[in-house]
């Protein structure tokens, strides 16, 4: 008789998970295009208050 084989699908556990009093704050995977334009922006930040000292 063949063997019966279950796979169980489990979800992998998420990224970032944030929970303060009722609020749940859950990130599964990590945001590039968010890191991508805060990281430009404050480089762009840093590059305008550089160049006007």
């Amino acid at each position: 008789m063949p063997s019966t084989t279950h796979k169980t699908t489990t979800t992998p556990p998420p990224f970032l998970e944030i929970r303060c009093r009722g609020v749940r704050l859950v990130m599964h995977h990590v945001p590039y295009r968010l890191i991508t334009l805060v990281s430009t922006a404050a480089g762009v930040a840093a590059g305008g208050i550089w160049l006007q000292k």
